[in-house]
């Protein structure tokens, strides 16, 4: 599985499409990651799962769909990056 630093912000960033079958996401950020999936290829409209301090979540425990994420803390710092490990 190759693997890409993804960049987030405050804003839902698409990790991976539907068709991605295994996917691994990591982040070793201070900052709480919010994860969620879509049936559609937009980005969600509700709150998604947490991820804290180098949480990491598999497709197998995230389920079908589109994976989006997004800063959740309020106290990021804008220009301070916040990368994500994907492999898929």
């Amino acid at each position: 599985m190759p693997t890409a630093n993804v960049e987030i912000t405050q804003s839902w960033t698409k990790l991976a499409n539907s068709s991605d079958v295994t996917v691994l996401v990591t982040s070793r950020s201070i900052y709480t990651i919010e994860v969620a999936t879509t049936a559609a290829d937009s980005a969600p409209s509700v709150s998604g799962h947490l991820l804290h301090d180098g949480d990491g979540i598999t497709r197998d425990l995230i389920g079908a769909g589109f994976l989006w994420a997004r800063v959740h803390d309020g106290r990021h710092v804008a220009g301070s990056p916040v990368i994500m490990a994907v492999s898929k």
